[in-house]
């Protein structure tokens, strides 16, 4: 399969163009990535300082790598008086959970774990998933993660309980997917903040044509997603008023190196034996869309999250290939499992997937 000449993407990647020299329109509209600076950060954390307080501020954490060093950076670092707080969904894979332990314990933080209701992440989950199989759409594929996007509502309102007015969290914008934009019809070197608003009317549509989808009992769950899916949702937003969030990777460099050697060195963070890379594993859904993006066009997030490391320089097109080849794998019993939780069964799945694949030459020459 062809890949672009400078970054990793294939010829399968949606909305992908080639010049004459083999080099992709993702590459020739990639925007740089510019930082703050970590003094203007240390700015806004001194703001916080409250030594009568018992906490002045909050990292979420999810088991991940950045979540972790977000941590240990606010702890080890800048000596904030941090409250940890982590969204324990039913997918947490054990490792997360181990690395989690791992890490309040070292630094000696107070965690706060917060569990979704009435069991509301599977049941979502499933009835989302079993909607997609239905009308395949991979620009609506996230939509089984619908229940996680309540995260930072429940984030804010531990903070509110606590009296905590700073949340800090680190969105990587290395991980700022193009291809998911493009699925739905936003330009692939939008910002981070304006697409999560551009992205609600590409999902509408898609509710529009399949509603499957809006099953009464979930609507709450899904509005709430809608309004606090992001430190840049509109309801997210209306809370900054009295809650500020700040995210760290606007101000400081995301370093691959440093984050893995102090993560690992510090906080004896692990990733699972299973898979060969270090990245987004923390909830196993991952592996789910793994799956269906490799089964559609070839490729997976990663392949995504690479290019942008190779545009900025900060790895090289070798070593992302190297490790595409090493990352990009099916986990069938585990990917079994999630279908087969979600009532569906798997031959069923992967048939549907291989029938919509823009693999198949004859789907190509149709969308074309």
């Amino acid at each position: 399969m062809k890949r672009c000449a400078k970054c990793t993407l294939t010829e399968a990647t949606p909305d992908i163009e080639f010049d004459g020299n083999g080099e992709c329109n993702y590459c020739k509209t990639h925007r740089k990535i510019t930082y703050k600076g970590e003094e203007g950060f240390k700015k806004i954390l001194d703001k916080y300082r409250n030594p009568k307080a018992k906490y002045e501020c909050i990292a979420a954490i999810s088991g991940g790598r950045d979540s972790s060093y977000i941590l240990l950076k606010l702890v080890k670092d800048y000596k904030m008086k941090v409250l940890a707080v982590n969204y324990a969904n039913p997918f947490t894979d054990p490792q997360a959970t181990e690395n989690i332990k791992n890490a309040v314990k070292s630094l000696n933080v107070d965690l706060v774990t917060v569990k979704p209701k009435k069991n509301i992440h599977m049941r979502t989950y499933a009835s989302n998933l079993r909607a997609w199989i239905k009308k395949p759409s991979l620009g609506v594929l996230p939509l089984i993660c619908i229940a996680c996007k309540v995260m930072w509502f429940e984030i804010i309102k531990t903070a509110g309980k606590h009296k905590i007015p700073l949340i800090v969290g680190g969105l990587n914008r290395f991980e700022d997917t193009s291809y998911k934009k493009a699925l739905l019809g936003i330009p692939k070197n939008e910002n981070w903040e304006k697409t999560y608003a551009e992205s609600f009317w590409g999902v509408l549509k898609e509710l529009i044509r399949n509603p499957s989808y809006l099953k009464p009992s979930f609507i709450p769950t899904m509005l709430k997603a809608l309004l606090f899916g992001d430190p840049y949702a509109v309801g997210s937003k209306f809370f900054e008023r009295k809650i500020t969030l700040l995210d760290m990777f606007y101000y400081l460099e995301w370093n691959e190196e440093d984050i893995l050697s102090r993560i690992r060195k510090e906080l004896n963070w692990d990733s699972p034996e299973y898979l060969n890379s270090t990245w987004r594993f923390d909830c196993q859904l991952t592996l789910l869309k793994d799956l269906v993006y490799l089964k559609s066009f070839g490729i997976t997030e990663k392949d995504d999250f690479y290019s942008k490391m190779v545009r900025e320089g900060v790895l090289s097109r070798k070593e992302a290939l190297k490790r595409l080849a090493a990352e990009n794998g099916i986990h069938t019993d585990k990917t079994k499992k999630l279908v087969t939780a979600a009532g569906i069964d798997y031959d069923h799945f992967i048939k549907v997937l291989d029938t919509y694949s823009l693999l198949n030459k004859d789907r190509i020459a149709k969308t074309a």
